[in-house]
């Protein structure tokens, strides 16, 4: 049922308004609403399991040649504070870093300790870590079984002086339980990490006392520990621990401050488009370079001297403080030359756009008008962000969740050398391939298919929450943009009436729109992945086919997009289903293209400036709360700043993307009711305000002049050839 408008007179013309926007529907593309509830509850269900098998302290801590997690309460015995582990053979450390012998480092013995030990040599004596005390269940009077684990860190580790000459025999064979330490180390990812090789003077202590002797290797050992914490799998560990130790950053800069600058942008918008709109532009470089620039110092690659003419010494330190490994330094510094290749880009762009920046005021102008029509417009963004926010808190604790799930397992191991080692509760030497082979966490196959669900949910869900949005956006402003200049005649509540619209008939095309997206997304996801193996291959062949590929999904995601938001605009409209939303829009804009392509273009180019302007001072902001030294020190140090920026790099865009989406629905609604508008009257757009009008117009001319001239020198050239082909005369002399 339609409702009409009192008569008004449009372009000189007296005409009654007609609202186009249909009140009473029916329900659309029900199955897909239902298989979207299914599928949530099927999250839901995924979260029990990772909250149920996961422990997130094993992104942290390393398992003990027990199996046990350190820092652990419940592990036997008790390991709550004892979060640093320690490998405490110096033999199968040295072993572990020649690539000939077999011995791997997840097979060295290791224990949890809550710092590392210091080397001996003071005073000719030599520094023992022994093994776990543990209290007998048949109170033996053993001194080994009246130590708690208390005592054995007051005497910092060290029982030696307990032992009986078996034992401290056993224990100059490397048996233990008490082994020396010949090696200086230092706490780096919460492991002790060798500092050095076997210290020359403990050595000589260690051979004078009788200890076994250790083959030396001319191959470093920090090596072997380098390589075990710097394997993928261990680096990106660490980064999801990261983002655990930084929640506050997380907070902060990754809902608040979004808010703030989004919502900010806004208002600017609404009462200064012309000077936002440069503002834009120029902050948007601004801010770029600055945080390039940070990634820079980050990586290592600018000195100190750089650094302090910019900032002080103080300043300096603070920029520079960063000690991250080779792989995380690495990482920022791919990272770096990828925004700056990206931000050079951009700016290339920019001065490519600016001389069009007109058409872009116009349009964003009207849709300020739309947003002054309609107040609320300005206060809707809060509720998809904040569902976002939520749901991004959730999907993140279900990622840690299930990423840190699995169970613990002995390693199949091979090992040529001796399998024996002291047991503290029998008291007597055990031998055996237990003593030779460590422990891992192996992921069942029905972990890792809750994790592809998972992370298919993270598409889904977040396309589902951004297309309620836009679709009540697009109701709202379809309104606006029918009813003329006569605002008056707009419902107070129109986002209101919107959104019962879109819950009521049409949350089953906007499920099936989402599904449509956040399955080629994935699909882009699980390419880019087999294309990052594959690219491990040095094969040409591959790498063509690869970047054939990624260029491909890259396009049709962009051209679902598309289609699928100018689809959610009829839906607004109409009531369609999305299928056929989809078709009537595109009809509108093919036959249209040449009216609003100009426009629409400049107007989402200044639109996602905003976007990643939002992004960036996320960044930023986030750069500078982890200068503080709670984040490089202390149970909170983080490895990298990478991971916590980044995340608020991407949350910010999204918090933006569904802000600015106001604005950028407007545009396109506004835009795609004026090809229908030119659909219905011949071309001749009766209900369009002047100032789109002339801003349409405009581009058209500007367009068809480019056109008119490529033709001319076509021409030209043409003309040109023709002379210069000519014969040239004979002239007699």
């Amino acid at each position: 049922m339609e409702y009409a408008y009192p008569p008004q007179m449009v372009h000189g013309e007296h005409v009654t308004l007609v609202d186009r926007v249909v009140e009473f529907r029916r329900c659309r593309d029900v199955p897909f609403l239902i298989l979207f509830v299914a599928f949530c509850a099927g999250m839901l269900v995924v979260a029990s399991i990772g909250y149920s098998q996961g422990k997130p302290q094993r992104l942290l801590y390393g398992l003990d040649y027990k199996g046990n997690l350190c820092g652990s309460k419940d592990a036997s015995p008790s390991l709550k504070g004892f979060n640093v582990r320690y490998w405490i053979n110096p033999r199968q450390m040295i072993e572990s870093a020649d690539p000939i012998l077999s011995l791997s480092l997840r097979d060295a013995r290791a224990i949890c300790l809550k710092d590392c030990p210091e080397v001996g040599g003071r005073n000719d004596t030599v520094a023992w870590v022994c093994d776990y005390p543990e209290v007998s269940q048949t109170n033996s009077s053993h001194p080994l079984h009246q130590l708690s684990m208390d005592d054995w860190f007051n005497r910092t580790y060290d029982y030696y002086a307990l032992l009986d000459e078996e034992q401290q025999q056993s224990s100059l064979d490397l048996r233990g339980p008490c082994y020396p330490v010949l090696i200086r180390t230092k706490s780096v990812f919460w492991s002790c990490q060798p500092d050095d090789n076997v210290s020359s003077e403990a050595y000589k202590i260690w051979n004078a006392i009788g200890g076994a002797n250790i083959t030396l290797q001319d191959v470093p050992i920090w090596s072997s520990v380098s390589r075990f914490l710097s394997s993928p799998a261990a680096v990106l560990e660490r980064y999801v621990a990261d983002l655990g130790k930084a929640w506050p950053v997380l907070i902060v800069c990754a809902s608040i401050i979004p808010f703030i600058l989004s919502f900010t942008w806004l208002v600017c918008v609404r009462f200064f488009t012309r000077i936002t709109v440069w503002s834009t532009i120029i902050l948007v470089n601004g801010v770029g370079l600055l945080v390039v620039l940070l990634f820079y110092a980050k990586g290592g690659w600018l000195d100190q001297n750089a650094v302090e003419a910019v900032v002080g010494d103080d300043g300096a330190a603070q920029v520079l403080g960063f000690t991250g490994q080779q792989p995380e330094r690495k990482d920022l510094r791919i990272m770096a030359v990828i925004l700056t290749v990206l931000l050079g880009i951009l700016f290339v762009f920019t001065m490519v756009m600016i001389r069009h920046l007109h058409f872009a005021v116009a349009i964003l102008k009207e849709a300020s008008r739309a947003m002054a029509a309609i107040p609320s417009l300005l206060v809707f963004p809060f509720f998809p962000v904040v569902i976002t926010v939520l749901f991004g808190i959730f999907w993140v604790s279900v990622a840690l969740s299930l990423f840190s799930g699995g169970d613990v397992k002995q390693r199949l191991c091979t090992y040529s050398g001796e399998c024996c080692a002291y047991s503290v509760p029998q008291l007597e030497t055990v031998c055996g391939p237990e003593n030779c082979c460590g422990y891992e966490i192996k992921y069942n196959t029905r972990l890792k298919w809750a994790m592809v669900y998972h992370i298919f949910g993270c598409f889904w869900i977040l396309q589902f929450i951004v297309a309620c949005s836009l679709t009540i956006i697009a109701g709202a402003v379809a309104s606006f943009y029918w009813c003329h200049s006569d605002h008056s005649t707009l419902p107070y509540h129109q986002v209101t009436k919107a959104t019962r619209r879109t819950f009521f008939y049409s949350l089953g095309s906007i499920a099936l729109g989402s599904l449509i997206v956040a399955v080629v997304e994935m699909i882009r996801w699980v390419c880019d992945y087999i294309r990052r193996k594959l690219l491990s291959d040095d094969n040409s062949l591959i790498r063509y086919v690869c970047c054939c590929t990624e260029c491909c999904i890259v396009c049709l995601d962009y051209i679902v997009k598309f289609v699928s938001r100018n689809a959610y605009i009829m839906i607004a409209i109409k009531g369609y289903s999305f299928c056929e939303a989809a078709a009537k829009a595109s009809v509108l804009i093919v036959n249209n293209i040449l009216r609003v392509a100009a426009v629409n273009v400049i107007g989402d180019f200044i639109l996602f400036l905003g976007k990643i302007l939002v992004s960036l001072g996320c960044a930023f902001f986030a750069f500078l709360m982890l200068e503080d030294n709670r984040y490089h020190e202390g149970r909170y140090k983080i490895t990298s700043p990478l991971a916590p920026v980044l995340f608020c790099m991407g949350v910010g865009y999204i918090v933006a993307y569904i802000f600015f989406g106001v604005v950028e629905m407007a545009v396109d609604t506004i835009l795609l009711s004026f090809c229908e508008d030119c659909e219905e009257n011949n071309g001749i757009p009766r209900f369009a305000p002047m100032r789109l009008v002339q801003a349409l117009r405009a581009a058209q001319e500007e367009h068809e002049e480019r056109i008119a001239e490529r033709e001319r020198r076509q021409r030209r050239k043409e003309a040109e050839s023709r002379i210069l082909a000519m014969p040239v005369p004979h002239i007699p002399r």
